[in-house]
């Protein structure tokens, strides 16, 4: 809906999903020569059309193994203010004013979930199967208590994990939703 209101609107086509502003295409690759956003242009274009950079779109949800204060983890401290996703598209199609005003007005939530295990994914580890990743997040478990009770813990520490590309997150599946402080 902010993006619609930017006069920003997708629609489903047989690239992927087309971007347009004001009603008119948008053609991300022909920006990259034009732009000094190429590699956030490039991060679009992999969520939205397969490339030849990138053939598979990238759908997934990512996230941290633990939940907590995760906004304070130095690699994702820009998203508190709004979806990256959302503020790459802002920023490479010149709408800095709705990126201020996106961030003055909207409150950010860090929304926990359960999901199977064999849907986990560990970055960088995309090849476990669903046993090594049970073991896997049994070493986690005990390192986090661990670090915890001896008052060290600190998000820098919590494994960024994924989902498959398929899968989508029912409401009744959602532990919380936790306001952002």
């Amino acid at each position: 809906m902010k993006l619609r209101e930017s006069g920003i609107t997708f629609s489903k086509s047989k690239n992927g999903i087309d971007t347009y502003l004001d009603g008119e295409l948008v053609v991300w690759e022909s920006m990259i020569p034009k732009s000094n956003e190429e590699p956030c242009i490039r991060m679009i274009m992999r969520r939205l059309q397969p490339n030849r950079f990138f053939p598979d779109a990238d759908k997934c949800i990512n996230g941290f193994l633990f939940g907590g204060d995760i906004w304070e983890n130095s690699d994702v401290r820009h998203i508190v203010v709004m979806p990256e996703f959302a503020e790459n598209i802002l920023r490479v199609l010149g709408k800095r004013k709705v990126i201020d005003d996106w961030r003055a007005k909207v409150k950010p939530y860090v929304i926990t979930f359960q999901v199977p295990v064999n849907r986990i994914i560990f970055d960088g580890s995309n090849k476990l199967n669903k046993r090594n990743t049970q073991f896997r997040l049994l070493r986690y478990a005990f390192y986090y208590l661990s670090k915890i009770r001896r008052d060290e813990w600190d998000q820098w520490y919590n494994p960024i994990i994924r989902l498959n590309d398929d899968l989508s997150v029912d409401a009744n599946q959602v532990l919380s939703i936790t306001p952002v402080i």
